[in-house]
């Protein structure tokens, strides 16, 4: 009778076990999903703010006109012309961005 009683009080702990193990899985997958969702949103608005010619992150942008392409200060300069270096259209103005 002791054995038995023991013996349910372990299966009823290996099952409590299992079940909070069980229960961890599912959060770390769903913790993973929502990593790579992060990672990917990260990944968006990063290249949002990058450079369109060197793919760093500016300390200030460029806005041609009038087609409205940003660039990178920097860039600009290395790539100036009478033309924008993405789209080709002719430069009218030059507008300091934010």
């Amino acid at each position: 009778m002791i054995l038995e009683s023991a013996n349910q009080e372990i299966h009823t702990i290996f099952e409590t076990e299992r079940a909070k193990r069980r229960k961890l899985e599912e959060e770390v997958q769903h913790l993973h999903a929502e990593m790579a969702k992060l990672e990917t949103k990260l990944r968006e608005l990063k290249h949002r703010f990058e450079g369109e010619i060197c793919y760093s992150i500016p300390s200030e942008w460029r806005t041609l006109l009038p087609c409205g392409h940003r660039f990178c200060t920097r860039c600009l300069r290395a790539a100036i012309g009478d033309d924008c270096p993405k789209c080709r259209s002719s430069i009218t103005g030059i507008l300091k961005s934010y």
